[in-house]
Parts: structure tokens; sequence; C-alpha cells
């Protein structure tokens, strides 16, 4: 019997919550709210009330 390993790279992974997404791209908490809601943070959006982030979207575009 095999397990095949579904587990997703660190990349791929999400980041849920402002102060997680804050620390995630090294900025303060009143600054990342801000680039949130002005939809100035390339890879985030809101999901039921709540934000989500992929760093890998955030780099891709980063480094463009």
């Amino acid at each position: 019997m095999t397990i095949k390993d579904t587990s997703q790279p660190e990349s791929a992974a999400v980041v849920w919550g402002a102060p997680a997404i804050a620390a995630a791209i090294n900025r303060p908490l009143r600054a990342t709210y801000h680039m949130l809601e002005s939809d100035r943070l390339p890879g985030a959006k809101k999901i039921a009330g709540r934000w989500c982030f992929a760093p890998a979207v955030f780099l891709a575009a980063v480094a463009a």
C-alpha cells in the first residue's frame, strides 16, 4: 500500500488574518490594514469577512 503525499509546498500556503499577514510581509499592522482595504496587496482578498493572503502570488507580483 502506497500513501500519497498531498501536502503542498510552503510557498503555496495561505495566511489568514491581518495580524498574520502583517507579520508575513514585515509591515506594521496599521499599514497592512491600509494596503488590504485599498486593494494594494497582491494575493490578498477578503473571504467571509476575514482577510486571506497568498504569499506566492505576492512574491510573483513583486518580482515582476
